[in-house]
């Protein structure tokens, strides 16, 4: 998957792929929010926190391998 592909693939989340909201390893009061959405038949794994700036960060980005 290239870069525009991944950007589409955060474009398009909704709330059907969002999973679930968990503390951060390093910091349990940082949330984390975890999407799985499906594309092109495979499950991804979508990791985003907020910046100190109150933006999304995109901490991670990879098929799903549970």
């Amino acid at each position: 998957m290239d870069e525009q592909a991944a950007v589409d693939v955060i474009a398009r989340l909704t709330a059907q792929d969002f999973d679930k909201s968990m503390p951060s390893e390093l910091d349990p009061a940082i949330r984390q929010d975890v999407y799985k959405p499906i594309v092109d038949g495979r499950e991804l794994y979508v990791k985003f926190t907020r910046d100190t700036q109150g933006g999304l960060l995109l901490v991670s980005f990879k098929e799903n391998d549970e």
